[in-house]
């Protein structure tokens, strides 16, 4: 399904990035295969819309009927409005604006590819961007990949999804002691957090381990000076 392919893509994005003999994808290159998927999903949606409707028009005929749907063979009648609907629903250029999947798939990818910058959601897609100028719409940023329990780097980070906080896997044990459900550990954050609010967040994990990727070859250039 979609959760899948995007995964496939995420981890596409994340070889390419480790891997110096393979070319990176551009960010036209991953749009591109994230809006045929949402296309394809949207045709198959219309196919059997249209295969329902032509479903009931032969029942209402029964037996008595010519077999024929408005004066077409199913067959014909089918790809007919199939084609109508591709035209009327596929083919607008806005299509992806207000789509909550395409919205998943952009923040996915910039996360991705940028784990150190913040996705700005302007209405400019990302497919959009001309990479010579992708500096220019990133603002510097540093996450903080730290557990604000144990201070240590997250490897299995949790998300809260009552304040978007992330833990370490301590969060669970802490939410135990406190008798299920604990005041967010992170400073100035006034929300209560329980077990069934955690998430595996698997796209900061990719950014947490990126990360330490990162801070290993650093320290092997380093030494080699």
């Amino acid at each position: 399904g979609f959760q899948q392919t995007l995964d496939v893509a995420l981890d596409f994005a994340d070889l390419q990035q480790t891997d110096s003999f393979s070319p990176e994808p551009s960010l036209n290159t991953l749009a591109s295969l994230g809006k045929s998927y949402i296309d394809s999903i949207e045709l198959t949606a219309i196919q059997i819309e249209v295969l329902e409707e032509l479903r009931n028009a032969l029942i209402l005929q029964g037996d008595v009927g010519d077999g024929l749907v408005n004066n077409l063979k199913p067959e014909d009648y089918f790809e007919q409005k199939v084609e109508e609907r591709k035209q009327l629903r596929l083919s607008n250029a806005n299509r992806f604006k207000n789509n909550e999947k395409w919205k998943e798939w952009e923040k996915k990818i910039w996360e991705t590819k940028f784990p150190d910058k913040p996705f700005k959601d302007n209405n400019e897609e990302i497919g959009d961007v001309d990479e010579r100028d992708e500096e220019l719409v990133m603002v510097e940023f540093h996450e903080n990949y730290f557990c604000p329990i144990t201070h240590v780097l997250m490897k299995e980070p949790y998300t809260s999804s009552g304040c978007n906080h992330s833990y370490s896997e301590a969060i669970f044990d802490v939410i135990k002691q406190n008798q299920g459900e604990v005041e967010c550990p992170v400073i100035g954050c006034r929300r209560f957090v329980r077990m069934n609010m955690l998430t595996l967040d698997k796209s900061l994990k990719r950014r947490v381990m990126r990360f330490m990727a990162t801070q290993v070859v650093e320290q092997a250039d380093y030494q080699d000076v």
